[in-house]
């Protein structure tokens, strides 16, 4: 390798490839200055290209496993040697990558064991090692980021950049690996759909059905009397094949369809396969009663009780068991069908029974309780509501129209003074009460749980919300930032950004600042006072840097796009810059170092968003 660097192409680019104590970087040679650099912490993979082949190749991997980048090496001296310097360097930096990311895997797994005492249970065969962990980690990850684009996009600007840290980015959204953990450990149920084989027909009369196990299995456990007919003749006098021809073409086939039931009595006869056929269920009885009693709310045939009321009354349409007879077997057999998915879901019918409610009455109370609307129900006395007097008022009142007669006879205006005591009296009471509430709520703020996945939900639709306004504005107004349009793509690519990398420093920021959940037993929770200091103080620099690309954003819009495209991107960044100031006002107090530069929100003018971004630049 040249003391300048490789000679590789990038996306068919040519360009130099330099390796630095940091970084892998890659600079066209049409510019000096990088075009990809890759923070050599954040790098996860290596894979080289086979010894001889057509080109060699280099591909790195950062931490999401789609951040790959492919370099072809063109040296017209020696390509693969430096390929080989390459490879044999940045092995070296990913195989410390990795023991990092064990020694923290090792930090945090210690962590909760010691938070958490798991109860004695007989050892297992063989434990997962560090490294499955790792990887099933490291693929629910890429599951998360694949499914959210904006986080990934997130992931992009603040773990690959270096930033911060991988662990410091999943940090508070182990609840989002979960769930997708979750989800990979669910087992796909069975089909609910009714076994119904396609079949085509020749134009000799030949019947071609495709065959597989997976359908055979479905055909006997939805038809038991096939599986019956299979046992009693196959292999003798019939073979498999000569089952499933014969099968297809006879009546027993043609009654169990679902759809496309054509007349049996049309089909030729089969010795074997007729006398598995049995009688029609076509009665108005069903052949096949339930062995189980079915609950009286949801019995359909529960109102013939009631057909005794008023006589000569027909029968209600629920109590017809089919507009036709001919479709009461088709009907019966999606019953049966449905009860028998339930019973492989819920188990087997003493699983099925328990928690039974026995009918009982008609009248019994348990059935009252079901249908009961609490609506019209008289509402009752209730003890714990206190009951609100008027007699110092009314007092007052009755003073003031008495011509100055006190309650206690003091002579006139006394009854005024004494109404006016009693009030500042209750109002000092009320001043008190209020007072007692903040003292104590104040230390226990800490304690106060707010669901991650509801705020998540939250600013996600609010979020969308916006997107889609601003989508549709942006169309309206053609693309421009006109008086009824929204914001260009280059300045609302660059609020969204900013915004989103603002709240995630904003998220570390205040997690280390105030005092960690009792219940919480995160690493960076269980960090000592040192460490979480030291995190306090790394993110207040983050807030201060974002706080002068918040202005230098405003900046370059007035700039670039006029005082109205300055003003929209000031009024999008309005409430980031608050939250900022916030944040620095509460580390200056907590610091003692008075009101943080730039805490309170003032509007920006023209000269001052211009003497921040010097001050930035």
């Amino acid at each position: 390798m040249s003391a300048n660097g490789a000679h590789v192409t990038y996306k068919k680019q040519p360009g130099t490839l330099r390796l630095t104590a940091s970084t892998l970087e890659w600079a066209p040679q049409t510019s000096s200055s990088p075009a990809l650099s890759l923070p050599t912490a954040a790098l996860s993979a290596l894979f080289a290209s086979k010894p001889g082949g057509p080109r060699v190749m280099l591909k790195v991997v950062g931490a999401a496993p789609d951040d790959s980048h492919n370099f072809t090496f063109v040296s017209p001296t020696n390509p693969l040697g430096d390929r080989d310097w390459f490879k044999d360097h940045l092995s070296q930096r990913i195989a410390t990558n990795r023991e990092r990311d064990a020694q923290q895997a090792s930090v945090q797994a210690q962590a909760a064991a010691t938070a958490t005492p798991a109860p004695q249970a007989p050892a297992p065969a063989a434990a997962p090692s560090l490294t499955s962990t790792q990887a099933t980690t490291f693929r629910l990850r890429k599951l998360v980021l694949q499914a959210d684009p904006s986080l990934l996009q997130l992931h992009r600007d603040l773990v690959l950049t270096g930033e911060i840290t991988e662990a410091e980015f999943w940090a508070g959204r182990q609840d989002l690996v979960d769930a997708v953990a979750a989800e990979q450990g669910l087992v796909k149920g069975k089909s609910g759909e009714m076994v119904d084989p396609k079949t085509v027909t020749g134009q000799n009369g030949e019947v071609t059905v495709k065959i597989t196990p997976a359908l055979i299995r479905d055909i006997f456990e939805e038809f038991p009397v096939v599986l019956r007919a299979y046992n009693d003749n196959v292999p003798d006098p019939l073979d498999e094949a000569q089952f499933w021809t014969r099968y297809f073409q006879s009546k027993l086939f043609n009654r169990n369809r679902t759809t496309n039931r054509a007349a049996v009595d049309a089909i030729k006869d089969d010795p074997i396969f007729d006398k598995y056929l049995g009688e029609e269920d076509d009665d108005i009885e069903p052949k096949h009663m339930p062995d189980h009693e079915i609950y009286r709310l949801l019995d359909l045939a529960a109102t013939e009780e009631d057909q005794h009321e008023i006589t000569n009354q027909p029968r209600d349409f629920t109590m017809k068991p089919g507009g036709q007879r001919a479709s009461l077997p088709l009907m019966r057999r999606f019953n049966e069908h449905s009860e028998r998915l339930l019973n492989q879901a819920l188990g087997s019918s003493a699983d099925r029974s328990r928690g039974f409610l026995d009918p009982g009455n008609a009248g019994d109370r348990r059935y009252y309780n079901e249908i009961e609307l609490s609506d019209l129900v008289q509402p009752g006395t209730h003890e714990d509501r206190i009951a609100l007097t008027l007699s110092d008022r009314a007092g007052g009142a009755a003073a003031t129209a008495g011509g100055g007669a006190t309650e206690d006879g003091d002579g006139e205006g006394g009854g005024e003074e004494n109404s006016l005591q009693k009030q500042f009296e209750k109002a000092e009471r009320v001043r008190r009460v209020v007072r007692g509430v903040a003292d104590e709520w104040e230390g226990r703020l800490v304690e106060f749980e707010v669901d991650s996945g509801a705020i998540r939900d939250s600013m996600r639709d609010m979020t969308n919300s916006l997107v889609e306004h601003v989508e549709r504005t942006r169309k309206t107004a053609g693309g421009s930032a006109s008086s009824t349009g929204g914001l260009p793509r280059a300045h609302h690519t660059a609020v969204s950004s900013l915004s989103t990398t603002t709240f995630e420093f904003l998220r570390h920021f205040w997690s280390s600042l105030l005092p960690p959940k009792p219940n919480d037993t995160s690493p960076f929770a269980l960090a000592p006072p040192k460490e979480r200091a030291q995190r306090v103080e790394k993110f207040k620099g983050y807030l201060e840097k974002s706080r002068e690309r918040v202005e230098r954003a405003m900046e370059e819009a007035r700039k670039e796009g006029g005082e109205e495209v300055g003003r929209r991107v000031e009024a999008a960044l309005k409430p980031v810059r608050e939250a900022i100031d916030a944040a620095l006002e509460m580390y200056a107090q907590r610091m003692g170092t008075g009101t943080a530069p730039a805490a309170k929100v003032r509007p920006v003018t023209a000269a001052a968003a211009a003497a921040a971004a010097r001050v930035a630049t």
